[in-house]
This record gives structure tokens, sequence and C-alpha cells, in this order.
């Protein structure tokens, strides 16, 4: 009996701790993806400049600026890196200054913000601008939120796990040039959903999104299979007349991507944690990538929906709905008090 109820209520914390988890890990990835321009689950070569805040899982080296668009400290991380930061002639526009190593390379933190270093920096850290109340810390205990690459994972295969709501390979093109993706939110909760088989981008030229009242959207999930993918294809405004909008409300989920070479701009996050990615021209959006060779800028905007809602997955089989679980719960807990008064049997005459 006793272990019984050990097993049930073993079952049922395990379960609500795995429903927890199923949503709080997307809910999370999402929000940093809100919150960064790049995030890379690897050491990182700096080489073009990056217009928001940049999140490294690795070392750091080469040099130019992040959070170049940044016009005014608000107290967040423009540079945030888990290991050493090594490259020369750093520069971090008005925002902090995070490693959780040593800095051997010359960082410059321009106009306002502070450095928090949990190694050493040997004067390597430079403070311009209005210094007045800014600081440079070593030897900071805590001084990098390590971000967890579980829950981009278990974000892109939520996403790719999604009806599609319109779906193309190649079957479906007649003309390479400017290809229509018809965008459609069949269930109107502001989310549409389209899938791309991995046999897409290798034949179209040019394309673009159409359909009724895209920019009344408020997420358009894109869904591109295979595992390695290259994009030379030109992006088309098309009906959806912003690019501005794109880079907020596109997410591109490349969810088993083990390579994505981006030889043409696009626009909208890129999610493609367990890949390496590359890319030639500007990326308009968030970014998050396994590696990431940069060739070309990374710009703001990034994702800004917030109608995407994560749903935690059906319970086992053998889990007991909770109102049930509590009855029985209720049941086992008088029984064993039962137990426990009644007196101990007499011996027979």
């Amino acid at each position: 009996m006793k272990n019984s109820i050990r097993l049930l209520v073993g079952t049922a914390l395990a379960g609500a701790v795995m429903h927890g988890a199923a949503v709080a890990g997307p809910v999370e990835a999402l929000e940093a993806m809100r919150e960064y321009n790049l995030i890379v689950f690897d050491s990182f070569k700096l080489n073009q400049d990056i217009q928001g805040s940049v999140y490294v899982d690795g070392n750091l080296s080469n040099g130019n600026m992040v959070g170049s668009n940044y016009t005014r400290y608000s107290g967040g991380s423009g540079l945030t890196v888990t290991g050493n930061v090594t490259g020369q002639n750093i520069k971090v526009k008005n925002s902090d200054l995070r490693v959780g190593g040593n800095v051997t390379g010359s960082v410059e933190i321009q106009d306002s913000g502070s450095a928090y270093i949990g190694g050493k920096s040997n004067g390597s850290v430079r403070l311009t601008g209005n210094t007045q109340g800014r600081t440079v810390q070593t030897n900071a205990a805590g001084a990098v939120d390590v971000l967890d690459r579980a829950d981009f994972f278990g974000l892109s295969t939520n996403l790719a796990g999604r009806a599609a709501e319109s779906s193309y390979g190649r079957a479906d093109i007649r003309d390479r040039n400017n290809f229509r993706i018809n965008i459609a939110d069949q269930n109107n909760d502001g989310v549409a959903v389209v899938n791309l088989a991995s046999d897409f981008f290798g034949n179209v030229a040019s394309y673009g999104f159409y359909g009724d009242a895209l920019t009344s959207l408020d997420t358009i999930i894109v869904n591109v299979a295979g595992t390695n993918i290259n994009i030379d294809a030109n992006w088309q405004t098309g009906g959806i007349g912003s690019n501005l909008f794109a880079s907020q409300h596109i997410i591109w989920n490349f969810f088993e991507a083990e390579t994505v070479r981006l030889g043409r701009q696009i626009f909208g996050s890129v999610l493609a944690p367990n890949a390496v990615v590359s890319n030639f021209t500007p990326i308009d959006g968030s970014v998050v990538a396994g590696s990431f060779t940069q060739n070309g800028q990374v710009h703001l905007p990034g994702y800004a929906g917030n109608k995407l809602t994560f749903a935690p997955p059906p319970p086992p089989l053998t889990e007991i709905p909770e109102p049930a679980m509590i009855g029985l719960l209720g049941l086992g807990v008088l029984g064993i008090a039962g137990l426990r008064r009644r007196p101990a049997a007499r011996p027979a005459a």
C-alpha cells in the first residue's frame, strides 16, 4: 500500500515537472530571442558589426562593434561571453559587458555601461564617455547568466511539430522567379505555419510571401526541412510590403539543419540551434546558431511577436488526472490513518 502511494505521488510529481519543463523551455528561449540579436552556442569570431546584444557560449575573438544601434543605456548586457575574450578592438555600445572567464583582448565600452568579469582583465577593458557610476569588476561572482541550449532545441521541435497551414516543395514550383508562398492563418490565432521541403530552395530564384492581411499576423513560422540548407534565392517583399515587419514577425526554423548557408539577405529570425550557420549578406532579425561563421552584419529589430503559446504535452497513460489523483491520495491518507489506529489482533483463546 505504501509503495503504491509513493509510486502514485512520484508519477504525479514527475508528470507535473515534465509538463512545466516542456512549456518553460520554449518560453524562455523565445524571450531570449527578443533580448539578443545573436545567440551562439560555440566560440565565435566577431567579423562584422551586430546592431543588438550578443550571447556567446564559448570564447570570443576578432573585433567589431556590438549594440551599434543602442542610442542610450538601458541596463542590459550588450555582450555576454561565458568563456574568454581574446579579440582586439571590440566595442560595446551603451550596454554592459559580462564575461565568465578572462579578458586578454581589448574591449571599449562606449558612452554607458559597466563590465563584470568572472576572471581577470589585465587592464584590457576601457570605459569611454562619462565614467561616473560605471565600473570594471573582476573576479565577479555570477558575472554571466547562462542560457540553456536545450530550451532552444525544445522551441525548434515545438514549432516544427505544429500543423502546417500551407506547404511547398519542388513539385509545387512552376515558376522559379518570384515564387509566391501563400500564408494562411486558418484557425485565426494570429500565428501562421508554412512548411518548406528540403528541396524547395534549390529550385527557386526568388520568393515572396503573399496572403490576406499578412501584416495583422503576430508570427509567421517557416519550418524548413533538411540537414544541409543553401539559400541563394532572392527575398521579395511580396505581400508583406515591409522588410521591417518581416524582421520582427517571421521565424525561420531550421529544425533538422546541420549546416545553413545564407547566400542572400534574409528577413526574419533564424532558429538553428544545432547548425553551423554562415551568412554572406546581412541577416535582419534574431539569430540562434549552434555555430556561426559571420561574413555579414546582423541587424535589428529582432523577434517581437507575443502570441505564440505552448501547451503541455498530454499526460502519460499511467498518470491519473489531477482531480482523480487528489481524491485517491485523500483516500490513501485516510486508509493509512485507519491502519495506524487499528488495534493489533488478539490471540485466539
